[in-house]
């Protein structure tokens, strides 16, 4: 059974941003990437909304097995490890595949500290993939909001999928309402974050 201790990445400075009006198509374009992971934008309407948002798409392939980037992606202790600036988790399950997770990250200047509570559940599990979707959630009573911490909401899912190789391939999708900070101060941190988180959560997942 998966243990439900899951907290999102740590990229929600990738929705600081001015609020985007222009249309723009609805594919991905590749804005990173290395000898193992590619990171693509898009900028589409947050839920709900007419906005345009920040979507982030990345994409790697992994040694690790399907059970240990579960664990990486789903365990405290773990997520640890390649979340530096987590500073507070708490989660809140329902069952072995609903729960609620509330986390806080300190962020460096000129961003604020931010937190997260999201509704976590796996929607589909099989040998050979795992999706996992999130969602903003609301209990004043679990997490209220907290003085001089802005409370991100994002959306979005991982896909973990067994290859023909024998390898595992992650996709990570996040949708985040934004907020006004320009894009020329938040692009390269954004996607430069990005590229250095998932490497580290690479390295976590590879680690025997």
């Amino acid at each position: 059974m998966i243990r439900l201790t899951f907290a999102v990445l740590l990229v929600f400075i990738s929705f600081h941003v001015f609020p985007q009006t222009s249309t723009t198509a609805d594919e991905y374009e590749i804005v990173r990437q290395d000898e193992r992971i590619f990171l693509y934008e898009r900028w589409a309407d947050f839920p709900g909304t007419t906005t345009k948002a920040r979507a982030l798409k990345v994409v790697f392939t992994t040694s690790a097995s399907m059970d240990k980037m579960i664990t990486v992606i789903t365990q405290e202790a773990k997520l640890k490890e390649w979340q530096k600036n987590l500073a507070e988790f708490k989660s809140y399950p329902k069952n072995d595949s609903v729960w609620h997770f509330y986390t806080w990250y300190k962020m460096p200047w000129p961003l604020t500290d931010q937190d997260y509570f999201a509704l976590y559940k796996i929607r589909e599990r099989t040998p050979n993939r795992v999706v996992l979707v999130f969602e903003p959630a609301v209990n004043e009573k679990v997490a209220p909001k907290r003085e001089k911490i802005d409370r991100m909401k994002a959306y979005g899912k991982w896909i973990l999928e067994k290859t023909t190789a024998g390898k595992i391939k992650v996709t990570y999708f996040i949708t985040g309402e934004p907020v006004n900070i320009p894009r020329a101060v938040t692009d390269n941190i954004v996607r430069n974050n990005f590229m250095s988180t998932m490497n580290t959560l690479i390295s976590v997942a590879e680690t025997k």
